[in-house]
C-alpha cells in the first residue's frame, strides 16, 4: 500500500493525509470540488517518519484508497487541535501557498534565515495565532523571544511572515509610505518610532488580528517557522521570478485581501 501524502494546514490548523499531490491538494483545499468555496490556503509537506507514535497513521493508510470509480481520496484528517506544536520543525518540507483561485506556489526551505536589510520589521503571525506585530528583532530572534521557555506568555512554536515596510523600516517618522496599503498608517508610524526612544522595547502589537488572512503580495523576505531551539526559513521569490517563472500564480495573488 502506497504511503499517502501528509500536509500540515495552517488555516485551519490541521494534519491531513491525502492521495493528491501538492498542486492538486491546493486546488481542492482552496476551491473545493464544486468551485463554491474560494479561500487562500497554506500547508507544509510533512515527513511521516516524524509522525509515528503521535498520530494514527495506520488509520490514514487504511482510508487513503481510491473509491469505486478510481478517484483518489482527497483528505483524511488526523488532527485539528494544537497540531503545529505536535510536529517538529525537522518534519516540515516544502511550504505551499495557494491563492483563492487554487493556484499553488511551492517554497523550498533554505539553509539559513538571514535577512540582509537592516531596520525595523512588521511581522504577521500565521499559526497558531494571527496578530500583526512590529519589532526591532530580526526573524530568528523574534521567534526565539516568542517561544522562550522562561517567557510568562509564550507559544510552543510559531509560523510567521515578514511584510513590506518600505522606507518606514529605517525612517518611521518621515519615510515615504505611499506604496503601503495598510490601514492606520499613522498608528503604524507611531509604533515604529517608539523603538528610537525606548531601546528596551523589542516588539509591539499593531493589530490583534490580520484582516482577510495573509496578503501574499506584501511578503518581504519570506515565511518562517520555529521555536526556541529550531528554525526554518522559506524565502519568497524575487519580483523578477514572480513576474516570469511564477507569473500565473503571481497574477492570481494580486487579488489577495490587503491587511
Amino acid at each position: 500500500m502506497a504511503e499517502p501524502n501528509y500536509y500540515l494546514s495552517l488555516f485551519p490548523q490541521a494534519l491531513i493525509a491525502s492521495m493528491l499531490d501538492p498542486a492538486a491538494f491546493g486546488s481542492y483545499y482552496a476551491v473545493g470540488t464544486r468551485v463554491n468555496s474560494r479561500e487562500e490556503a497554506m500547508f507544509f509537506d510533512v515527513d511521516p517518519g516524524h509522525l509515528e507514535g503521535n498520530f494514527d497513521l495506520d488509520m490514514a493508510r487504511r482510508r487513503c484508497v481510491p473509491d469505486k470509480q478510481g478517484n483518489p481520496k482527497r483528505s483524511v484528517y488526523l488532527s485539528i487541535h494544537e497540531t503545529l506544536a505536535r510536529i517538529p520543525v525537522a518534519a516540515l518540507g516544502s511550504l505551499h501557498l495557494v491563492t483563492s483561485d487554487g493556484i499553488t506556489l511551492s517554497l523550498a526551505r533554505a539553509e539559513d534565515g538571514k535577512v540582509d536589510q537592516p531596520g525595523l520589521y512588521l511581522y504577521q503571525e500565521l499559526c497558531p495565532v494571527t496578530p500583526l506585530v512590529v519589532s526591532r528583532l530580526p526573524p530568528r530572534a523574534f521567534c526565539e523571544a516568542i517561544t522562550a521557555a522562561d517567557t510568562p506568555i509564550r507559544l510552543p512554536r510559531l509560523v510567521f511572515a515578514d511584510l513590506e515596510l518600505g522606507e518606514l523600516a529605517t525612517d518611521p517618522v518621515d519615510g515615504c509610505a505611499d506604496n503601503l496599503p495598510y490601514a492606520d498608517l499613522d498608528h503604524l508610524r507611531d509604533l515604529l518610532s517608539v523603538f528610537g526612544s525606548r531601546p528596551e522595547k523589542c516588539s509591539q502589537l499593531f493589530k490583534r488580528r490580520a484582516r482577510g488572512g495573509l496578503s501574499y503580495r506584501l511578503i518581504k523576505h519570506g515565511i518562517y517557522v520555529g521555536d526556541n531551539n529550531h528554525f526554518g526559513f522559506y524565502p519568497f521569490p524575487a519580483l523578477e521570478a514572480l513576474e516570469t517563472t511564477h507569473r500565473r500564480w503571481w497574477r492570481s495573488a494580486q487579488f489577495s485581501t490587503t491587511t
